[in-house]
């Protein structure tokens, strides 16, 4: 087999990266239109890009990559954590290839000294791979509480869903907090908020959400008593002359999303949203039907979209990789680099 060089990408190889990405996965991918979400995302401490890249000895060409996001490019408290998500992985086509996508990944475990690795919106080429790896492979499940009071539904499309019985539970209330509030969360609130794995903390919510270059989201606290049990990172997309929210991460006490029916109702209602739907793995399902959330694939006929970036009306369930041994894990639909753009808006 030939002698690949093997590397974190050097800042001064950025451009060949981008070019790599353009034409060997996708043309005109958001890292190569947009450098900066590229840096934002991808470009370390140490001014290298978090890619692990392979060149063919032959004429010094990149030939595979590996993106990887560590927990702590968000938060430099959790480096001693070392979990880290994959992004882009791909290796040129052809024999002489085989196995190289295998060493990238190696290479990112024994440099870095990973302890849990996870990759989310698998293709179903590579689920057999991840198993033959060890990895626990599964799915995340969607979840939806849907306005009822919209008129003319655009984006979902209900099925044979039928009308949901409103809670009326007022003992746990919602409120919109900015980054002051998160930072004021207590230092006992917060072991309790940020209790499963993978490990996140206040720091990361605020540089991975609130200070995200592009996207808008909004954080709400679950408070029970005058004691916050848990974050809700939302995001609202307008798509097709209407509006969706989305729960895009959770940190917190499982059960108390079980009381905010009424709560996350009045939200989507006063902001005209269609409905809020959560992509999950790991929350008891119990725990949102009690909210009054619908599994998708349960009900004949109701698609609610997973892609926006253009707008895709059919379900799509994303497949996980995950190499770990912790067991109280959640995976949400902001984890890996799922919930990224995919074009730039014009003016």
């Amino acid at each position: 087999m030939a002698k690949f060089k093997i590397e974190t990408c050097p800042q001064e190889s950025v451009d060949e990266l981008c070019e790599y990405i353009d034409s060997d996965w996708v043309k005109e991918h958001i890292f190569v239109k947009s450098r900066m979400l590229l840096d934002w995302q991808h470009l370390n401490k140490s001014g290298q890009y978090n890619f692990i890249i392979a060149r063919d000895p032959l004429n010094d060409e990149i030939c595979g990559v590996l993106g990887f996001v560590f927990t702590s490019h968000f938060s430099e408290l959790l480096e001693s954590e070392r979990d880290v998500w994959l992004a882009i992985w791909k290796v040129r086509e052809g024999a002489k290839y085989s196995g190289l996508g295998l060493k990238l990944l190696a290479y990112l475990k024994r440099e870095y000294k990973v302890k849990t690795i996870c990759s989310i919106g698998l293709s179903k080429t590579v689920v057999p791979m991840y198993k033959f790896l060890k990895f626990d492979v599964g799915q995340l499940k969607q979840f939806v509480l849907i306005n009822e009071n919209i008129s003319k539904y655009n984006v979902i499309e209900l099925g044979a869903y039928s009308q949901s019985e409103e809670k009326n539970d007022k003992s746990h209330t919602l409120t919109r907090l900015n980054d002051e509030d998160i930072l004021s969360i207590s230092k006992s609130e917060a072991k309790e908020i940020f209790s499963s794995y993978p490990k996140k903390n206040v720091e990361y919510i605020i540089n991975r959400f609130i200070k995200h270059p592009i996207y808008t989201y909004e954080i709400y606290s679950i408070n029970y008593q005058g004691i916050i049990k848990g974050l809700i990172v939302t995001r609202v997309i307008e798509v097709n002359n209407s509006k969706v929210m989305r729960i895009i991460d959770f940190q917190g006490i499982y059960e108390s999303l079980s009381y905010l029916n009424n709560q996350l109702l009045a939200i989507i209602v006063k902001k005209g949203c269609e409905y809020i739907d959560f992509v999950q793995k790991g929350i008891p399902e119990d725990y949102l039907t009690s909210a009054g959330f619908v599994d998708v694939n349960n009900i004949e006929g109701l698609i609610v979209p997973e892609y926006f970036e253009p707008l895709v009306k059919k379900n799509i369930t994303l497949d996980y990789a995950r190499l770990g041994d912790e067991s109280n894990f959640l995976l949400c639909k902001g984890d890996s680099d799922q919930d990224r753009p995919s074009k730039i808006k014009g003016p």
